[in-house]
């Protein structure tokens, strides 16, 4: 059975793949000076970056590579505890580990877990990086 976007490739799509394939080039790396070099998701970078008003944008090929591009953009790495609900995907919490953070799970039906035991780790996690 076909996924979601399948009707959505048309000639337009095919072309772009085809041209590609033909490069030699299949990732976003090549020789500046190689006419074959088609600086694709470079191009896609900036033009998207260009389009919503920021300086930078960074292409993944998946929603793993995205979690963990985020996560180190917020600083998580080692000795970084980071909270995660229970009920989850399993790519929430290979992300954060891949990135060398500290999963927390906690019960996100319990309010005393957030009140109690979560929010004073954040005001002094806060403080400690604000000094």
């Amino acid at each position: 059975m076909p996924g979601p976007g399948t009707f959505l490739i048309d000639d337009i799509e095919k072309k772009e793949v085809e041209e590609v394939l033909e490069s030699g080039y299949l990732s976003r790396y090549g020789r500046e000076g190689d006419p074959r070099f088609k600086r694709k998701v470079i191009t896609l970078e900036r033009e998207f970056a260009r389009k919503i008003g920021v300086d930078y944008c960074v292409a993944v090929n998946g929603g793993t590579g995205a979690l963990m591009a985020s996560l180190v953009a917020l600083g998580v790495g080692p000795g970084v505890e980071v909270l995660v609900s229970g009920y989850t995907f399993v790519a929430s919490i290979s992300a954060i580990i891949a990135v060398g953070g500290e999963v927390a799970g906690w019960d996100m039906l319990s309010r005393e877990s957030a009140f109690e035991v979560i929010f004073p780790k954040l005001v002094k996690s806060y403080a400690m990086d604000a000094v």
